[in-house]
């Protein structure tokens, strides 16, 4: 018993890759997770904002002079106080995911006789994809109020409006894509590990003597799991539209690009983790580790404005949270097409140099052979 605890404990110490697995990433991903999860309290927790002022007076100035010094508040470019935004420009930086919420000054906020019901002097335009935005938007604007115009704070001075017009459910657009893209890439990644036991068995090594070589193994591969992938989200998305009314069809061509862009990003990753991995447990363990951290940071467990500023920074450099933006912008918000290229041009980048070096690692791990 104890001479095989002694040859483990051996083998696993002469494992350089193992002892990183078994102690070092466990870490890494519990501190990745600790920043994500503790950013969703409320305390400390930023939201980009846009402010615009239709009164031009003096009290909107000391209003948007006090909500720039408010610290959980970052204003978008071009939305600061000083830039004298117009409300309809705010309301588009709002749907078009610039900004988690506007803040407009629509009246004065001190009058000389009672307010009319329902005639709130500040207007917060809150993105219905992002409820708690709007929220903290409207509580920087109650504290800014306090400090900018004394006396102001008992009546109701703030309403919290929805930017965008209709009755789609947010979230359920939002983790469709979400949950989407997560499945996608664990779903790529037991698919691909099978060129492992393949590698094993003798069955890539007659494949490298075929006229295709690496090039037909790795695209054959690759273009199987882009199709499993494609499949994958029309499934989700057929159950997003018959039980939750999520219009796909709306934006057919857009959402079948997002969805093929999305299904060969998840299956690059998955080949290119595979080619450079030993042995299954290898690559089933570093590949999971990879899209767990993609996932928590992307967006794909919390949204990303929820998320501390750095972290947001981290997950916009990610697969996950380029195709979270993509359904976003196709489903939710409407983005036209051409509105889109960049993300879908980051994402078909990812994909080849993916690729790419999925058949690099491939060819020279078979000649080494």
């Amino acid at each position: 018993m104890f001479v095989i605890a002694y040859t483990s404990l051996i083998g696993l110490l002469r494992d350089r890759g193992a002892l990183i697995m078994a102690f070092v990433l466990p870490a890494l991903i519990f501190v990745i997770f600790a920043a994500v999860f503790s950013g969703t309290q409320g305390d400390g927790l930023e939201i980009k904002v846009v402010f615009a002022d239709t009164t031009q007076s003096e009290q909107g100035t000391a209003i948007g002079g006090a909500l720039s010094s408010d610290a959980e508040l970052r204003f978008a470019q071009g939305g600061a106080p000083a830039d004298g935004m117009l409300r309809a420009t705010a309301r588009d930086m709002v749907l078009s995911g610039q900004a988690d919420a506007a803040i407009v000054v629509v009246g004065p906020v001190l009058v000389p006789a009672p307010r009319e019901p329902g005639a709130p002097p500040v207007v917060v335009l809150a993105d219905d994809a992002k409820p708690i935005a709007g929220a903290l938007a409207a509580a920087a604007v109650q504290r800014a109020l306090g400090d900018a115009v004394p006396g102001s704070v008992s009546p109701p001075v703030v309403d919290i409006q929805a930017a965008a017009e209709g009755e789609r459910d947010p979230a359920v657009t939002y983790y469709a894509g979400a949950i989407t893209i997560m499945f996608l890439f664990f779903a790529a990644l037991q698919g691909a590990v099978g060129m492992i036991e393949d590698r094993a068995s003798g069955i890539v090594d007659r494949l490298m003597l075929t006229r295709g070589g690496a090039g037909a193994l790795v695209a054959g591969k690759y273009l199987f799991l882009t199709g499993q992938g494609a499949m994958q989200a029309i499934v989700v998305f057929a159950v997003a539209w018959l039980g939750y009314e999520v219009m796909v069809g709306d934006a057919f061509g857009a959402f079948a690009v997002t969805t093929l862009l999305a299904a060969t990003s998840a299956a690059g990753l998955a080949m290119a983790i595979v080619s450079v991995a030993a042995t299954r447990a290898q690559a089933l363990a570093t590949g999971n580790a990879i899209v767990l951290v993609m996932s928590a940071v992307g967006g794909s467990m919390v949204p990303r404005y929820m998320m501390p500023e750095w972290i947001q920074d981290l997950g916009a450099m990610t697969p996950t949270g380029w195709v979270i933006d993509a359904y976003q912008a196709v489903l939710f918000r409407d983005v036209a097409a051409p509105d889109l290229e960049r993300t879908w041009m980051l994402l078909a980048g990812f994909s080849l140099v993916a690729l790419l070096f999925s058949w690099i690692a491939t060819r020279v791990k078979e000649r080494a052979a």
